[in-house]
């Protein structure tokens, strides 16, 4: 087993609580609001009347973890003045439970997922939300997979 192998390795739930702890945080620089189950914007401070929004996905595939930790840095950023921005960006995570059982999905890809009437299983449920708090917000989606490594499972 190599240290990528395994997601307690890399602190997971520590970095999912960092992410939610991120909901009601603010500072000069902005402050973050939940708009969703583990979706969360970033408003900053001083927003010009850009009606742009970016969205950054992370855990799509619940073992492709190394996302989490680039949105939680990002975040921080955003609200240290790291750099400044003047529109919002939201955040989200995907698959937190396949990501708890370090697979790639529980019962179906979570990219499949998205645009269906029917909901089903968990995927079919987080793709609703996440459409719904977040995909129809936003201009652009940066969805990080995790594609240099090798992802468990």
């Amino acid at each position: 087993m190599n240290q990528f192998s395994n997601s307690i390795y890399f602190g997971l739930e520590q970095e999912i609580a960092k992410f939610r702890s991120f909901q009601a945080a603010s500072s000069a620089f902005g402050r973050m609001q939940l708009v969703g189950p583990d979706i969360i914007k970033f408003v900053p401070q001083n927003k010009s009347e850009k009606k742009l929004k970016l969205g950054l996905l992370a855990l799509v595939h619940g073992n492709e973890i190394l996302g989490l930790p680039i949105v939680n840095t990002l975040m921080q950023a955003l609200l240290d003045g790291n750099f400044v921005i003047d529109y919002e960006v939201i955040f989200g995570l995907g698959n937190l439970q396949a990501a708890y059982e370090n697979k790639r999905y529980v019962l179906k890809d979570l990219n499949r997922c998205f645009g269906l009437t029917e909901i089903t299983c968990y995927e079919e449920k987080r793709a609703r939300e996440i459409q719904d708090c977040m995909l129809n917000e936003v201009d652009y989606l940066i969805d990080l997979h995790q594609t240099v490594q090798s992802a468990p499972g």
